[in-house]
């Protein structure tokens, strides 16, 4: 089953997206409503069925649509997306793929760019851009180059993304301070970004208010993140503290101790932490052994075991 797609009524070729796999993306131009037909036949009991969409990129759960054959979305930001449809019968609780999954990007307008928005907000700042990059490695490249203040990543970039970008800086330990400016309200991303020592998180949908504002804090090292999902920032600082009374020795670990633990949470050796600290990998596994003294862990493998997890905790 085929899926037809029409951008503010206009329809749109979906003709090399509908195939087996779906693996290329129909480009979509800005739009303010965006309807999705599909369907499913089923001889013995045609009018018995039933659908569930999600659109990965926004619904976070399956959306149970009954018999409904159409999926509207109103003003989506720009962004990559990918619907997937599934049909059962009326009370069944099987449920079978009804077409392969329709991928598609919307567009920016021109006013919705990285490059009109960061650039409208660094001259409200009285300050410039020194670059731009289409992709994570040429990103970094850029960022080791010219050393600015903040750099501003989305978490989806080519190549490699802004939470690589992010954990490379780390990992070089270059004084750049890393906002990301995204479409992503998972929690899970989120905590990935504050780990790999993000000082802001930006929703786009919010961009040009909450970017000028967060640039202004993370330049006097405080951080920022758009209000709309501030509640994630309460329950990572809230399970952190609850650890942290938990586990006392946790207070007396020193900034590299910290460093350590949480590479370890990655699931870091002692030659990985070594090589990414510039330092032996005797050094290493000398600054494991004071951490799990401090924290009371006893074992083998007490010190991974703790790390991962408490991950989000750390």
């Amino acid at each position: 089953m085929g899926l037809a797609l029409r951008s503010d009524g206009h329809r749109v070729d979906t003709s090399d997206s509908g195939n087996e796999a779906a693996v290329v993306e129909t480009q979509v131009p800005g739009t303010r409503v965006l309807e999705i037909e599909y369907g499913a036949t089923l001889l013995s009991d045609p009018n018995g069925l039933r659908f569930r969409r999600q659109l990965l990129g926004r619904d976070s759960e399956w959306v149970d649509t009954g018999a409904d054959r159409v999926a509207t979305y109103t003003n989506l930001p720009p962004g990559r997306y990918e619907l997937r449809v599934v049909a059962g019968l009326d009370h069944a609780e099987v449920w079978g793929e009804a077409s392969s999954p329709l991928r598609f990007i919307v567009a920016p307008q021109w006013w919705q760019t990285w490059r009109f928005r960061t650039g409208l907000v660094m001259s409200l700042l009285g300050s410039g851009v020194l670059a731009y990059a289409d992709t994570g490695p040429r990103a970094l490249a850029l960022i080791a180059e010219h050393l600015p203040a903040i750099a501003v990543l989305d978490v989806v970039m080519p190549e490699m993304n802004g939470l690589g970008v992010a954990r490379e800086l780390q990992r070089r330990r270059l004084p750049t301070a890393v906002v990301f400016l995204t479409m992503f309200k998972e929690e899970d991303i989120f905590n990935e970004a504050m780990d790999v020592g993000a000082l802001g998180y930006v929703l786009k949908e919010n961009a040009v208010g909450d970017l000028l504002n967060c640039l202004r804090s993370v330049a006097k090292k405080e951080y920022f993140i758009s209000p709309a999902i501030s509640n994630l920032l309460l329950r990572r600082s809230e399970r952190a503290r609850g650890l942290a009374e938990r586990t006392p020795g946790l207070t007396d670990l020193t900034p590299s101790e910290r460093r350590i633990l949480g590479m370890v949470s990655l699931g870091k050796t002692s030659k990985e932490i070594a090589a990414a600290l510039y330092i032996s990998p005797k050094t290493a596994e000398n600054h494991r052994l004071n951490v799990a003294a401090k924290l009371g862990l006893h074992g083998n493998n007490a010190l991974l075991k703790f790390a991962l997890e408490n991950r989000a905790r750390l």
